[in-house]
């Protein structure tokens, strides 16, 4: 019985690179964490450990949203609309979000958020401390 060289299984699609590999370990551990918490949410009181900047972060990184609208950013987070509006503005002052314009949306009371590009370095950072030890 003829063995395949080993080589060759890897011969018809490119490796990803180290830093590909990295962002998408990053990007599941945010898909993790985000739906970990809201796992606990069914066992413990929200009101009690709560942290609506944060989620709002973990949903955009992890769900790779070029914009979201504010409307879904109080629902990611899972608190009141006034709460998740004084986050939202709170990650806007901060430079970790920011309002980004949508040329297709034809209701321009809709505002619309993405991460800056500190607000992702931030996140990033902080999920690689978080994996590791």
């Amino acid at each position: 019985m003829n063995t395949p060289d080993p080589g060759t299984f890897s011969q018809g699609s490119p490796k990803p690179s180290t830093e590909e590999h990295e962002g998408e370990l990053l990007r599941l551990a945010a898909v993790e964490l985000y739906a970990m918490r809201r796992r606990r949410d069914k066992y413990i009181a929200r009101d009690l450990l709560g942290e609506p900047g944060w989620d709002m972060m973990l949903a955009i990184y992890a769900h790779r949203l070029d914009m979201t609208t504010s409307t879904e950013l109080c629902h990611s987070s899972i608190s009141p609309p006034s709460t998740g509006l004084r986050w939202v503005q709170a990650l806007t002052n901060r430079g970790l979000i920011e309002h980004v314009h949508a040329p297709e949306n034809p209701d321009q009371r809709l505002k619309f958020f993405a991460l800056t590009q500190e607000g992702r370095a931030t996140i990033e950072r902080a999920l690689r401390a978080m994996l590791r030890d």
